[in-house]
């Protein structure tokens, strides 16, 4: 199931498996993953054109590096933008790194966008490929960036006299030529349950406000449900509990948001940014850019209770009508971007 963020950059929410990811319509065949990969559920971004859409955090680095590890299918041309800052101007220093370009003939670094190339290296066979996945890394310690081919030494570096401290990420293409992305940046480790899961694992990140994937909340006993999730971010983390699988902005559900106000208070709804039936103020930052924190929700009877990871409920509501909860989705707001682990459990 697509979302748009731009008339120029499509996602898909994908799920991994012996190789074979399945999004409800499509079957994408990835190029084997290394035993160490934590996530198993990726992006895959559909980029066409020149021009950053969207930017997302790389989160906190080890020893002052980073490496963002990404596969790509493009004709050429595929660029990647490394940022200090989530939006950057035209004339904003980055590093602006040129997959392919050329004709598929060399590959660039620059300290601008489309400005003076500071390393230029050419191919000898073409680097990016229209027809099959090719995973490429990015690392950067100290002053070196280093681009390199999966399982292969750097085939392009430069040091910068004066480096930038790199926050986010963008990536498009060029012209009219299609290029699709999965990109995997470092991350802080994954909640601690993760390894001992036996359910279907799930991530995924979402860019402004909107619900765009509805996923189903198994069969409930008791009348009652439990949804346990572990989120990344800044603030106002969406979750909609809903009836229906695809809700209209009328339809009652549940709306609860996290960490809202600037990461100051929570609150329950009836509808989709409705009135708040109960607000919870926060002394802390209840949600985080920089690490997992983990939340559950339940619902019995006509109950709604939120807390945190071996706490009792911060956040509560009685509903006169409650609805039958048949689907949950997740959101953020303007252009927060949050990462999120769900995992609906039954009593």
């Amino acid at each position: 199931m697509n979302f748009a963020a731009s008339p120029d950059i499509e996602f898909q929410k994908i799920k991994c498996k012996k190789r074979t990811v399945h999004n409800g319509w499509n079957i994408f065949d990835l190029p084997e993953r290394s035993e160490d990969d934590s996530f198993h559920v990726l992006d895959l971004a559909t980029t066409k054109g020149y021009g950053y859409r969207m930017f997302f955090p790389i989160s906190k680095q080890e020893n002052d590096g980073l490496k963002l590890k990404f596969n790509v299918k493009a004709h050429s041309d595929g660029h990647i933008l490394l940022s200090p800052e989530q939006y950057p101007k035209d004339e904003s220093p980055v590093y602006e790194i040129v997959l392919g370009a050329g004709e598929n003939t060399y590959s660039v670094i620059r300290r601008k966008k489309r400005c003076e190339n500071k390393v230029i290296t050419n191919c000898k066979q073409f680097l990016v490929s229209p027809d099959e996945w090719r995973e490429f890394w990015i690392e950067m310690k100290g002053n070196k960036i280093q681009v390199r081919r999966k399982d292969s030494g750097a085939f392009m570096e430069w040091e910068d006299p004066e480096p930038l401290p790199i926050k986010y990420y963008g990536f498009c293409c060029w012209n009219d030529a299609p290029a699709s992305w999965i990109v995997l940046p470092s991350q802080p480790s994954p909640p601690s349950f993760w390894a001992d899961l036996d359910v279907s694992r799930s991530t995924h990140r979402t860019t402004g406000y909107g619900y765009h994937i509805f996923s189903p909340i198994s069969k409930q006993e008791n009348d009652g449900l439990k949804l346990k999730f572990n989120v990344i971010a800044p603030k106002d983390g969406y979750i909609l509990l809903s009836p229906q699988q695809f809700p209209k902005d009328e339809s009652p559900v549940y709306e609860i948001v996290l960490g809202a106000g600037e990461n100051t208070y929570s609150v329950i709804r009836r509808k989709k940014l409705g009135e708040n039936k109960v607000v919870t103020y926060s002394a802390e930052s209840l949600v985080s850019p920089d690490e997992w924190r983990e939340f559950w929700i339940e619902m019995k009877g006509n109950k709604i209770q939120v807390g945190r990871k071996d706490s009792g409920a911060f956040m509560e509501w009685e509903d006169p009508e409650p609805l039958p909860i048949k689907y949950y989705s997740f959101s953020c707001y303007d252009n927060a971007i949050a990462s999120w682990i769900i995992m609906p459990i039954l009593f």
